[in-house]
């Protein structure tokens, strides 16, 4: 009795070995809530650095790879480098907005309340100035 496999792949033939090509595997990515906020902030800062095409010069790549690279999050240190000390400032300050230790409710209103108090105090130091 001979053996069979339903779902394996039959061969087929072909006029040529010329117009047989490899098929590419398609590779698991898992993808966080996190890393997308991480890449989100990444490509909106390199998006705000100016011309996409000058930015992606400056990384030594084209414009269409950088933007492939945003969105894949394929980017590395090494590029980032390339972006001027300006946005890595800006980077900074997304990364603490998104990750830093002002992201609960809490946290975020104590600050409020205290530069709020900071503001008060510096009004009121300016009233005793011009009186």
């Amino acid at each position: 009795m001979p053996i069979t496999l339903p779902d394996a792949r039959r061969s087929q033939e072909v006029s040529s070995v010329d117009l047989v090509r490899p098929k590419m595997a398609k590779a698991e990515l898992t993808v966080t809530a996190s890393h997308t906020a991480l890449r989100s902030v990444i490509a909106g800062v390199i998006r705000s650095a100016g011309k996409l095409e000058s930015t992606a010069d400056d990384m030594g790549v084209d414009r269409a790879q950088l933007y492939r690279q945003m969105e894949n999050g394929h980017l590395t240190v090494e590029r980032l480098e390339a972006l001027d000390p300006v946005d890595y400032v800006r980077l900074g300050r997304e990364l603490l907005e998104i990750y830093g230790p002002l992201v609960t409710p809490k946290a975020r209103a104590k600050q409020r309340l205290r530069e709020s108090h900071a503001a008060l105090d510096e009004i009121e130091q300016l009233l005793e100035f011009i009186a």
